[in-house]
């Protein structure tokens, strides 16, 4: 079980869709010598991305998704408006990439801390200003 902390974030970050419940099914009974396997490990329960992201929204854990590839747009889109958490594209073939994704976060979290409404975007404001985009530690 999760405590609930609003400030508690999760980064999914993928390429492709998730695997629908037949996927997950199929997959396990293919490899590995199938559920004689899974079944003696901590993942012999089954699940599905849409049940876990339901214990994590209902635990107060925002949910972020970043897809790499264009197919994975419209799942992800989905993912994170139920979690609610942010879309993006994620770009891992320029740095800006990780910038994308350091900002969304530290402004999120600072948001959370702050308790929301003018105090955290104050505050988001000055973080900004500290470290507008390009900025680089040296």
């Amino acid at each position: 079980a999760f405590k609930r902390d609003e400030r508690l974030q999760i980064i999914l970050i993928g390429d492709v869709p998730p695997n629908t419940e037949l996927e997950v099914s199929t997959r396990r009974e293919e490899n590995n010598g199938g559920e004689s396997y899974w079944s003696g490990t901590r993942f012999r329960m089954k699940t599905h991305y849409s049940r876990e992201l339901a214990r994590l929204k209902n635990a107060g854990v925002t949910v972020h998704a970043f897809y790499v590839h264009d197919c994975a747009r419209s799942a992800f889109e989905g993912i994170a408006r139920e979690g609610g958490g942010e879309c993006k594209e994620l770009d891992i073939n320029t740095g800006t990439g990780a910038e994308t994704l350091t900002g969304l976060v530290t402004e999120r979290i600072i948001d959370a801390t702050a308790g929301g409404g003018a105090e955290g975007q104050r505050l988001i404001a000055d973080y900004r200003q500290m470290f507008p985009k390009g900025y680089m530690r040296g």
